[in-house]
């Protein structure tokens, strides 16, 4: 048996040629959970404000029926209404508050279809235990849909933002650049820990 060494020039990111350096940036494949803190961060501030367990989907970003939105099996509309209250979305009347906080409000947030996941595929419905009057109950589901579709689309662009931060050219040029990683001429990666520098 005989053992040959094949001697390999490496290459940092860097030194490469400007088109091998745009096939490897081309080639980048994003991370799965690049998502992750936007989405925890998300659901958290939800179930601050009332919305309980929030089940978050979305699709991105650049297709037709794209978008973000969320359903959850119980809402605090006490919490909910505080919210809409004190950021100033909406005045919303202490007589709703009042319901709410006596339990004569029960709501949900539920898909309308599932063919996509954007704003317009969810809605709040609401059961009243006591009667409120038409106007009420239909400026409620009014207010309570224009909230969730705000939302859904306020989440959906901090996603996007983030996508297109996290892809942008320089983003991948800089990461290439930190890995440190060394490459032949034609941009193939060398396992530098299976060779041995000379």
């Amino acid at each position: 048996m005989k053992q040959f060494t094949m001697k390999i020039e490496g290459y940092t990111f860097e030194e490469l040629p400007s088109k091998v350096q745009d096939q490897l940036i081309e080639s980048y494949e994003v991370y799965d959970g690049w998502h992750d803190y936007i989405l925890e961060d998300s659901k958290q501030h939800l179930e601050e404000i009332g919305v309980g367990d929030p089940d978050i989907k979305y699709t991105g970003f650049y297709s037709q029926g794209d978008g973000l939105s969320f359903t959850s099996q119980h809402v605090d509309l006490t919490k909910l209404f505080k919210h809409m209250k004190e950021t100033n979305y909406f005045d919303v009347p202490d007589a709703w508050i009042d319901a709410a906080e006596n339990g004569d409000i029960d709501s949900q947030i539920g898909r309308i279809t599932y063919h996509y996941c954007h704003e317009n595929t969810v809605r709040f419905y609401i059961t009243v235990a006591r009667p409120l009057t038409e106007k009420d109950q239909s400026q409620m589901e009014f207010l309570l849909n224009g909230w969730l579709k705000d939302t859904c689309v306020e989440i959906y662009k901090r996603l996007r933002e983030e996508y297109e931060e996290y892809t942008s050219r320089d983003n991948i040029r800089l990461e290439f650049i930190e890995r440190g990683h060394y490459y032949t001429i034609k941009g193939e990666y060398i396992n530098t820990y299976a060779c041995q520098e000379s």
